[in-house]
């Protein structure tokens, strides 16, 4: 929800506000859509057209002619994994506008290759190349010694960890899922990456 409203705050201050929107046909996409257009109302946005993607991106050029039609100013993209790909290649040949996407889309941008070139993320996890913090300096020192790949995604995965140990430290006295639902709650100004998180 938050990355969907700060996409749709930037394109609106920058006066790109007739926005069509590429949605995965799953539950996540149908989800998404209501806070796409909930944002768009408050916002003062207009969604021109919205096209349905198939999971396997199969479906990706006929989404493309949809949203073409409607002349959108810019695209939102509400998808993950090949949908990701099929609709931004399509877009390349079909659709001349920016598109925008969240940061569950960043596990597509080894497929797309050049074709990622111009497409807008948000993101949610902070820098983990940049280890001014010492959590990104133990993620990097950890991930080389586990040959693991820095990326979003890993860090990610790492801060979720570094959280949930946090969270079991906290409720390490009586662990049932009511008490560690409660700390989780309860947690205020922690540290998690050089991220406040409550």
């Amino acid at each position: 929800k938050d990355e969907i409203e700060h996409q749709l705050r930037t394109l609106v201050t920058l006066k790109i506000d007739k926005i069509g929107v590429a949605f995965q046909d799953n539950e996540f996409g149908k989800l998404m859509m209501p806070v796409v257009e909930a944002a768009a109302k408050q916002l003062g946005a207009t969604l021109v057209a919205s096209a349905p993607l198939a999971v396997d991106g199969s479906t990706s050029a006929q989404a493309v002619g949809v949203i073409a039609q409607a002349r959108p100013m810019a695209v939102l993209l509400i998808a993950v994994g090949p949908s990701v790909v099929g609709f931004v290649k399509a877009a390349k040949a079909g659709l001349n506008v920016p598109i925008y996407t969240l940061s569950v889309a960043a596990s597509a941008v080894p497929a797309l290759g050049a074709d990622a070139r111009g497409l807008a993320m948000t993101q949610i996890v902070p820098f983990p190349w940049r280890q001014v913090h010492p959590m990104a300096r133990d993620f990097n020192r950890e991930a080389a010694a586990a040959d693991v790949p820095v990326s979003y995604s890993s860090y990610g995965g790492y801060l979720a960890a570094r959280f949930l140990i946090e969270v079991l430290r906290r409720t390490a006295s009586n662990i049932t899922a009511d008490n560690i639902f409660r700390t989780t709650q309860g947690i205020r100004n922690f540290d998690l990456g050089g991220t406040q998180l409550n």
